[in-house]
């Protein structure tokens, strides 16, 4: 609790102020936002200065608003069913659990992780669920990673479809509209010890990079067969902004949007080797 109030004070003073301590912290080394050149500073330059004047950059970041945004851009077969959303905690505490699915989750909308999956509502602890959200809607998470643009959205509690197992996530990373590369990743939810990631080229080819964060898949990765259609999904999503990761949920049967990242890691993804920070830099022009 005191290193989350600190993290808050440092950023009512400066959103740069807490932007530079974690970036040192996280990353090993300053953050060059007077002339930005890797991936990781232009990200962290447009989260301070650019995004936050954007009110789209909120809308999209806003996991409840995005699917208008998404059904708007003609997708909406892609979202998730919604079973009901609640606009402040008070009320979340009337949440008819009984009127729910017997399969669901819970997350809400203004923040990372704030996520409670219902795979059956006998094993499902309703007290220590609302323990949570209550929690984290009291949580500014635009004050806690330095991203102002988070700090906009009006926090809300949603409700959604839990989508069948097996499932694995794929990242587009869209630069000025144009899906570069993606990710599939596997066990996020279960911490960076489980979860895996690999990087991939917009052929299915690896790619030449990766993240020290986490280790990489093991094995053949198979691509699905609707991957390009993924990809130009993706690139339609991605077409008002400079940089924007585009997130799926994928099934062997089918893909549902997931969400718009904007920031990733809040712009300090470590990334290896290191040159291609430098190389990935070069795609996103300020």
């Amino acid at each position: 609790m005191k290193h989350r109030m600190l993290r808050e004070t440092l950023s009512r003073i400066s959103p740069k102020l807490e932007h530079d301590v974690m970036f040192r912290h996280a990353m090993g080394e300053a953050c060059d936002l007077e002339n930005p050149r890797t991936f990781n500073e232009k990200i962290s330059w447009l989260k301070l200065y650019e995004l936050p004047k954007m009110p789209l950059a909120s809308e999209v970041t806003d996991k409840y608003r995005v699917r208008g945004y998404v059904e708007g851009r003609g997708h909406g077969d892609l979202l998730v069913g919604l079973y009901g959303h609640w606009d402040n905690w008070d009320k979340a505490a009337n949440i008819d659990f009984d009127a729910l699915p017997e399969k669901f989750v819970l997350k809400c909308n203004h923040g990372c992780g704030m996520n409670i999956l219902c795979h059956g509502k006998a094993a499902f602890d309703r007290e220590d669920a609302l323990y949570s959200l209550n929690g984290w809607m009291g949580m500014d998470w635009g004050l806690m990673s330095a991203e102002p643009h988070y700090s906009a959205i009006e926090h809300q509690i949603i409700c959604e479809q839990l989508v069948e197992e097996p499932l694995s996530d794929f990242k587009f990373y869209c630069f000025g509209g144009e899906s570069r590369f993606f990710y599939v990743s596997v066990d996020l939810d279960e911490g960076p010890t489980a979860g895996r990631i690999s990087f991939f080229n917009m052929d299915g080819t690896c790619a030449s990079f990766t993240r020290s964060d986490h280790r990489p898949l093991e094995g053949e990765v198979g691509m699905p067969s609707f991957l390009a259609e993924m990809a130009d999904v993706a690139r339609d999503l991605a077409e008002p902004f400079k940089f924007v990761r585009i997130d799926f949920m994928v099934n062997p049967e089918c893909y549902y949007f997931s969400e718009v990242t904007l920031t990733p890691c809040a712009g300090m993804m470590p990334i290896e080797p290191k040159e291609w920070d430098l190389k990935l830099g070069e795609m996103l022009e300020l």
